[in-house]
């Protein structure tokens, strides 16, 4: 009988489990069995800046769950490389609350193993949910040291990343491979914009690598089937030239070009005087 005077009992029971009962609640609030498992009708407290202990295969006590301070409660393993799971048949869930709840949820990991972050219902491998009315950003990737900030994204092989290449002067890559390796557009700090260059020197530069025979580099306007196309490039041995040409289903037809010495041609891609008009 405790000082209160409720009535407590410590029994066997017919199954040889040690038994705590409260008489006045006529119900066991512990038990403990043969095989030494407890089962609590209640919580079980452990006092601030104490610790329940768990032991692993040759170091007892080296997992745990302690509160270290008026905020925060740990749960982990200090056995070295030991690691540490959380495992589940069904939805894990990590939040912030009191009361438990799909509201307070901020960490969402499902039995497919999708992860959502901000939801509850994540609908691809990583889904991130915010309900922001202002620019704040949903996601940042950032390199704290002298690396590049960067994504990278690989079907069958072929690898296309995304990011700040740190090595040249913080400009914003799509490249073929990893970010500065074959870059495919670039954005500098200035914000001119280089394809087929990875230093643009004009809001828009459009560039191609010269080669032995004819090369271009140009802008095609289409709408279904029809188009224009403009191009520049340097033709063998003689140099640059502007060519101005309709496109229609494919088939592309010069109609103003500007040669390389400077003569202009319409409805010709030969002008053989200052301006050339032929049709």
């Amino acid at each position: 009988t405790a000082a209160s005077g409720k009535r407590y009992v410590m029994y066997s029971s017919g199954n040889g489990s040690l038994v705590f009962w409260d008489g006045d609640a006529a119900s066991a609030r512990l038990q403990i069995d043969t095989s030494g498992n407890s089962t609590f009708a209640g919580n079980v407290n452990v006092p601030y800046g104490k610790g329940y202990f768990m032991d692993t295969t040759g170091a007892g006590g080296s997992n745990f769950v302690k509160t270290i301070n008026d905020y925060e409660t740990v749960i982990g393993t200090d056995r070295g490389s030991a690691g540490f799971a959380v495992v589940g048949n069904s939805n894990i869930r990590i939040g912030f609350g009191q009361a438990y709840t799909a509201a307070q949820t901020k960490l969402f990991i499902n039995s497919s193993g999708k992860v959502g972050i901000g939801t509850d219902t994540p609908e691809t491998p990583l889904h991130v949910l915010t309900n922001t009315t202002d620019n704040a950003s949903t996601m940042l990737i950032q390199n704290g040291s002298t690396g590049d900030a960067s994504i990278k994204f690989n079907i069958s092989g072929d690898t296309y990343s995304i990011g700040i290449d740190n090595s040249d002067s913080d400009k914003f890559k799509l490249s073929y491979g990893a970010v500065g390796t074959n870059d495919r557009i670039v954005v500098d700090t200035s914000g001119n914009v280089g394809i087929g260059t990875s230093s643009p020197n004009y809001l828009l530069d459009l560039s191609k690598t010269a080669v032995a025979v004819d090369t271009y580099s140009g802008i095609n306007l289409q709408a279904s089937n029809y188009g224009y196309t403009i191009e520049g490039g340097l033709t063998q041995n003689i140099g640059g030239e502007l060519i101005f040409s309709s496109n229609s289903v494919g088939t592309k037809t010069p109609r103003v070009k500007f040669a390389a010495n400077g003569n202009v041609g319409i409805g010709t891609t030969g002008p053989s005087e200052k301006l050339t008009i032929f049709g």
